[in-house]
């Protein structure tokens, strides 16, 4: 009996583990084809180095897609996505409207007076994003997908644009918004990337700009979570 008893002991920690890590999950809704969006200066600057604008478009879905598993993996959740969702399609979450920022994850309580009046004076992203618009009917369809796949976030991505000046400096500007398993927006913003695309450019550093941009508003995201 003492013997069942230690084993017990010893396996707990092991099995409370596994389901924690078996709860560690999110969906992923990705953008939709149409909030893809690049100005003439970057149609010019791809144009120069022979991308066409869908080769353009299809490898920022696939460095995306990569960047987001990435850093999942590295945060130690387990991606979920539109087979996982099939009630959850990034074509109905593409008509967008401006929404002012939201962050109820913050730890801006904590932070002294005058850390907040040094903030004042950083550059930081727009009080604004383009968000979906969550009808009753679809936060309630998140929330559901959300408790059957047993997840406690979903992660809309609603928006990329690159808006690149004469000069070569870019901005690779993410729009978001995370959602938990009660159809809340805890987390809204954007997430603006500066780079310098220079006509001398060729396209592997541009791959590593995209997925630097990436990797840096997912990170972002996390860790806010933490």
């Amino acid at each position: 009996m003492l013997h069942k008893t230690l084993l017990i002991l010893m396996l707990l920690p092991f099995a409370l583990g596994m389901q924690a890590q078996d709860n560690n999950s999110m969906l992923v809704v990705r953008f939709a084809e149409e909030n893809i969006e690049i100005d003439n200066s970057t149609r010019r600057f791809i144009d120069n180095k022979d991308i066409s604008e869908e080769v353009f478009f299809s490898k920022i879905k696939k460095i995306q897609q990569k960047a987001i598993e990435d850093v999942i993996a590295r945060e130690g959740y387990e991606i979920k996505g539109i087979k996982q969702q099939v009630s959850l399609l990034p074509s109905e979450f593409a008509n967008l409207e401006k929404q002012q920022s939201i962050d109820k994850l913050s730890e801006d309580i904590n932070r002294s007076f005058f850390q907040k009046i040094l903030n004042v004076f950083n550059p930081g992203n727009p009080d604004w994003y383009m968000s979906s618009r969550f009808s009753s009917d679809k936060k309630d369809r998140i929330s559901t997908t959300l408790q059957q796949q047993d997840s406690k976030y979903a992660l809309f991505l609603h928006k990329f644009e690159v808006k690149r000046s004469l000069c070569g400096e870019a901005q690779l500007i993410t729009h978001f918004s995370l959602l938990n398993d009660e159809s809340e927006i805890v987390l809204g913003g954007q997430n603006i990337y500066y780079a310098d695309m220079k006509n001398s450019m060729n396209k592997n550093v541009l791959n590593h700009l995209l997925e630097t941009a990436f990797i840096d508003t997912f990170a972002i995201i996390f860790d806010k979570l933490k």
